[in-house]
């Protein structure tokens, strides 16, 4: 798959022992991206003894989202590439493009809105430690829109005939390199990130995080 991409290199090389890629799939995320960032993530991967990376993908972002981001000003000891993607190619598109990018033995997928909650980093990057090829996150607690949702969606996947997804998975995940280079070998064109990492078969592990209604 060919994507149209601008790579900006806004930081800093790191050497590659224990390098922990984040990849962050942004559309439309002007109202709370400088937030985020500031609060919630990069707090938590100062705090890592492990050296960090940083990959954001604009996805096509028609507000400032990309701006934002260009003119954030990074901690030094962060590397910080954007994948500024020509249009919206959607989310799975766009991670599929941060992936490909990421260069950490280990890396880490979350939302650029909030709603995984960062400070849950230091436990996936523990199970990764301890020999997880994969830390997948599920929601601990759904508000009832999330409730209906997520059953709607896992019964229609389940009839699908995937009847390994469990009820609660995020998108929220660390995958081990051997499972990015993996991945990056699929080709196709129209895909599901989740069920595709799933289908090549790694074991996981779970963790139950908090997230915002």
């Amino acid at each position: 798959i060919i994507i149209a991409f601008i790579t900006y290199n806004i930081c800093y090389n790191q050497p590659m022992e224990e390098l922990i890629s984040v990849v962050i799939p942004v559309f439309n995320e002007a109202a709370g991206i400088q937030s985020f960032l500031k609060k919630e993530l990069i707090p938590t991967l100062k705090n890592l003894k492990e050296n960090t990376e940083i990959i954001i993908v604009d996805d096509g972002s028609t507000d400032k989202s990309l701006e934002i981001v260009k003119n954030y000003t990074f901690p030094r000891r962060i590397t910080v590439r954007i994948v500024a993607l020509m249009k919206n190619f959607g989310k799975e598109l766009a991670l599929t493009a941060g992936l490909r990018e990421a260069e950490g033995c280990a890396v880490i997928m979350i939302d650029a809105d909030g709603q995984h909650p960062a400070e849950e980093i230091p436990r996936m990057i523990e199970k990764w430690h301890e020999g997880a090829k994969i830390v997948t996150a599920i929601r601990g607690s759904n508000t009832t829109k999330h409730k209906l949702g997520s059953r709607l969606y896992y019964i229609l996947m389940h009839k699908a005939g995937d009847k390994n997804l469990i009820e609660g998975e995020m998108d929220f995940r660390l995958l081990d390199r051997e499972v990015v280079d993996d991945f990056n070998q699929f080709t196709e064109h129209n895909r599901f990130t989740r069920g595709l990492i799933d289908w090549l078969g790694y074991p996981q592990e779970y963790i139950k995080v908090q997230t915002k209604d």
